[in-house]
Parts: structure tokens; C-alpha cells; sequence
């Protein structure tokens, strides 16, 4: 083999390494990156950015929007949102409203965070028999939402890392 040869056989292969290592970039947490799809609900009040493979479904019937993944479905987001009222409270009425739709839900962690940095919130992780949750409970000055992320308990794990990344991206309008 000549020299020449050589040299574009070793120059195919950077390109071919560089791009390999490219596709599988890792994240925050040595998750890969995934194309993310940006959402904006002026009506209930929030931005968010999801994996642009998943479905996403928009009822008019109930103040929320859910996500599922696109293999079976399993792997779910939901953000609600409620304008402030006599009856939303702080966070203990809130969570006492969240686990009353959860009604087998053992809490395992609540700690107040910031989301992004900036948006403070009672974060939630539990379980049920089948599922693991991991919530925001986030209020403003305008609106109450709830940000729900669950997977099958043996699943949890590997998508953990995805929820947080959403979760991060949330922005209340």
C-alpha cells in the first residue's frame, strides 16, 4: 500500500471515529442526546421541551398535557396546570391534592428545589406497586401546575435522567 493510500485510509477513519462518537454524545449524566421538540401552551401557561419521538396528546376536556414515549407508551410526562384560587394553597395542600390522585403512592424523597435555577418547586419521588413517579409541585404568582413523570418501576432508572432534563427545561409563561 503507498503511502497516499495510507494516508486517506487513516483520514477515512478519523472522520469515521469522529463521527461515531458524535452520534452518541453524552448529556448531562452520560445520557445521549436526543432531539428534543419545544413546546408552548399560552393558554395554561408553560414552555417545555420533550424528545420530539414522543406523542403528545392536548385534551380541551382537563387543564393538562401528557407525553408518551413512542415504543409502547409506558414512559409518560404530564404537565398540569390550575390558575390560583382560594383552594390551591401552598405545597403541602397541593401534594395533599397530587397523592389523592395516587392513592398507593409511597413517597420515598420531598425536598424544595429550583428548577433551571430559577423556578422553585417541591419535588416528589415514590412509588406504586407498578410504577415509579418522580413530580415538581411548582407555583407562581399566576397559576399552580404539577409536572409528572413516571415509568415502570424497572425502567425508572434509565429515563430518571431524561425527566430531570424536561423538568429543567420547564418555564412557567
Amino acid at each position: 500500500m503507498n503511502m497516499r493510500a495510507l494516508r486517506v485510509l487513516l483520514a477515512l477513519i478519523s472522520i469515521l471515529a469522529l463521527l461515531a462518537g458524535c452520534a452518541l454524545v453524552p448529556g448531562k449524566e452520560g445520557v445521549p442526546e436526543m432531539e428534543k421538540t419545544y413546546y408552548f401552551d399560552a393558554e395554561l401557561g408553560f414552555t417545555i421541551d420533550y424528545p420530539a419521538a414522543w406523542s403528545r396528546l392536548r385534551s380541551r376536556s382537563e387543564p393538562a398535557v401528557r407525553w408518551r414515549d413512542g415504543a409502547d407508551g409506558d414512559i409518560r410526562a404530564v404537565v398540569a396546570s390550575r390558575p390560583l384560587g382560594p383552594t390551591t394553597g401552598g405545597y403541602d395542600k397541593m401534594l395533599a391534592i397530587f397523592t389523592l390522585g395516587h392513592p398507593d403512592l409511597v413517597l420515598a424523597e420531598r425536598r424544595e428545589v429550583k428548577l433551571g435555577d430559577t423556578v422553585p418547586a417541591l419535588r416528589l419521588t415514590g412509588s406504586t406497586v407498578q410504577r415509579t413517579i418522580l413530580a415538581f409541585l411548582v407555583k407562581t404568582d399566576k397559576r399552580a401546575y404539577v409536572l409528572e413523570f413516571s415509568a415502570p418501576s424497572e425502567h425508572f432508572p434509565e429515563f430518571r435522567p431524561l425527566f430531570e432534563e424536561m423538568a429543567r427545561s420547564f418555564t412557567p409563561l
